[in-house]
């Protein structure tokens, strides 16, 4: 399942920084005003091995229509493997965005090909 969440804010010294693993303290990544490759460094000694591999992957992912519902802008199954067996979580969307007519709710054909058009205010979410 696809989600979208929001970050608490970190106050220090009268600056903001978004509390990104919700541990109540300032890391190094989550400090802007530190050099990029400080912030990089102190991430990555943060993640498990599942999580850079994760991170290494990226794959297409289209949104779909769920011919039952005729729903557009679902998110395919395969997606709960992607991102919560995988790891995955950078994909491009191949889906073609028009505000005109798209045709029928069929199944998509998978691979890089989608025969789902979606709408601008569509975005690809969980079914």
């Amino acid at each position: 399942m696809l989600e979208a969440t929001v970050k608490s804010l970190i106050k220090v010294k009268g600056r903001h920084f978004k509390d990104l693993n919700a541990n109540g303290k300032l890391d190094v990544y989550e400090d802007w005003r530190k050099p990029v490759e400080d912030r990089v460094a102190n991430l990555v000694d943060q993640m498990t091995l599942e999580e850079k591999a994760g991170l290494m992957l990226i794959d297409t992912l289209n949104a779909a229509c769920d011919p039952a519902s005729g729903e557009f802008g679902t998110v395919p199954e395969l997606a709960d493997d992607f991102i919560g067996e995988q790891q995955m979580h950078r994909f491009i969307f191949r889906n073609v965005v028009a505000a005109g007519d798209r045709g029928a709710c069929e199944p998509s054909g998978g691979g890089f090909s989608t025969n789902v058009v979606v709408t601008p205010p569509e975005r690809p979410r969980s079914s």
